[in-house]
């Protein structure tokens, strides 16, 4: 066969791999972050062994000079699956600390405290649905749920029930205030293939979260005549709903085992502004979201 006869010819093959799954839970953000980045190093290294020999095996192909832009516009080969759908479990880092200032009246004045609001890494489940548009673009839409419970460091000023003026100061904890986050996100990806049988999203895109925090409204606590020293017992609370608008981003890493199965790992960050208030008249300024690291289930259709 001459040169001029031969002709170009794209093949898609699924082979078997594995993919080491890493997931750790209750750990600081920064061994968190390590931890995350080790899951998409894994990925990566068994994606590239997995597709040396198939670089190997290739035949040569005559160089054209097509366009990029044309390229990436162009919808994906025949044959291709374009749909995708991911289910992943992972953990989240624990959301930033915040303050929140809290008044009331007590005794003919007024009570306050300051109520420091911390949680710790916990599960995360999450989810991506889209479609391949174009050779090397993707839209899709993506789901994560994080549940954790946190707690928080109280101090107290009780005014005096006799003396006027006169704080008693009370400190202490209370846990198990619930903390859920739901994003919702639409993203937009760019993919890359990686061998015949792994490939790797870059996303990005608008996130919508809706945040549900258990905050402290008043404090509870003993005294005893002649009432100079209060205790701290605890705290009321309630339950505080917020939403709020941010982003998201991150890395997509799928091995596939055939055409429609494989599995995978992700590597997000988002995030989203939002104020939360345990009473009428206080506020709290918080950040929604954190740093995900997820493996999974991959499905091609």
């Amino acid at each position: 066969m001459t040169r001029h006869g031969m002709t170009r010819q794209l093949t898609h093959r699924d082979t078997d791999t594995r993919l080491i799954n890493t997931t750790h839970d209750g750990q600081r953000t920064a061994a968190m972050t390590g931890r995350f980045t080790r899951i998409l190093a894994s990925a990566l290294v068994i994606a590239a062994l997995a597709a040396a020999p198939a670089r190997a095996q290739a035949p040569a192909r005559p160089q054209t000079a097509a366009p990029l832009a044309a390229d990436s516009a162009a919808g994906p080969a025949s044959g291709v699956r374009t749909g995708f759908l991911h289910f992943d479990v992972g953990t989240q880092t624990g959301a930033p600390a915040f303050t929140s200032h809290v008044s009331y009246p007590l005794n003919g004045e007024t009570a306050s405290f300051d109520a420091r609001y911390a949680s710790k890494a916990s599960y995360v489940l999450a989810g991506r649905l889209g479609f391949r548009v174009g050779r090397n673009i993707a839209l899709g839409v993506a789901f994560t749920h994080y549940d954790r419970d946190a707690s928080a460091g109280i101090t107290a000023q009780l005014p005096h029930p006799i003396r006027f003026a006169t704080n008693r100061i009370v400190s202490g904890t209370v846990d198990g205030l619930a903390r859920k986050e739901t994003m919702l996100a639409a993203e937009f990806s760019w993919v890359l293939k990686l061998g015949n049988k792994a490939d790797l999203m870059i996303f990005a895109g608008p996130a919508f979260f809706s945040t549900h925090q258990d905050m402290a409204t008043r404090v509870q606590y003993t005294e005893t005549v002649p009432f100079d020293v209060a205790s701290f017992l605890g705290a009321d609370r309630v339950t505080v709903r917020q939403t709020g608008v941010g982003a998201t981003a991150g890395l997509d890493i799928s091995v596939m085992f055939s055409q429609s199965v494989g599995i995978g790992s992700v590597l997000r960050y988002s995030w989203a502004p939002a104020t939360l208030a345990a009473i009428p008249g206080s506020s709290a300024k918080v950040l929604l979201g954190g740093a995900q690291g997820t493996v999974g289930l991959r499905v091609r259709f």
